[in-house]
């Protein structure tokens, strides 16, 4: 997710309204300042307006400063498609988000694991959007706002 949380919910309404299929959860993967940021206010929402599960992935560090710091964030990436049980399920990566070093490790492991969609849903209004009031919303329940 990285500090773009409208990057998960554009890829939600991507895949249910434009690819017609149903979700039944949602993994995040996020750096513990990406949590910590917006998780409550993205999962509130997604819950509430787009009637989906959403479960944090998270890389308890505040962002990735080094090799090492790359290397536990592709762990974490690859234990979510895992579990994902991409042998049985559908299952979609959206590399959307986040430095560029994560979207080519989520690229390759999408690969790797045969996943069956690597999207990058992304929309230039809702960035706008999210420019504007990502502050405003920084540590906040999405129950909190108006």
């Amino acid at each position: 997710m990285g500090l773009s949380p409208g990057v998960v919910t554009e890829a939600i309404d991507y895949v249910q309204n434009k690819l017609r299929i149903k979700i039944d959860k949602v993994l995040v993967v996020t750096t513990a300042a990406g949590y910590n940021d917006y998780f409550n206010v993205l999962s509130g929402y997604v819950a509430k307006e787009m009637n989906t599960n959403i479960e944090p992935e998270l890389l308890p560090k505040e962002d990735i400063k080094n090799y090492h710091d790359q290397l536990d964030m592709m762990e974490k990436m690859r234990d979510a498609i895992l579990r994902s049980e991409p042998n049985k399920n559908n299952v979609i990566v959206n590399i959307a988000g986040g430095r560029k070093t994560m979207l080519a490790n989520l690229l390759i492991l999408s690969y790797m694991f045969n996943v069956d969609y690597a999207i990058h849903a992304l929309s230039d209004t809702a960035e706008k959007i999210w420019r504007e009031i990502s502050e405003e919303v920084k540590n906040k329940n999405y129950d909190e706002l108006n």
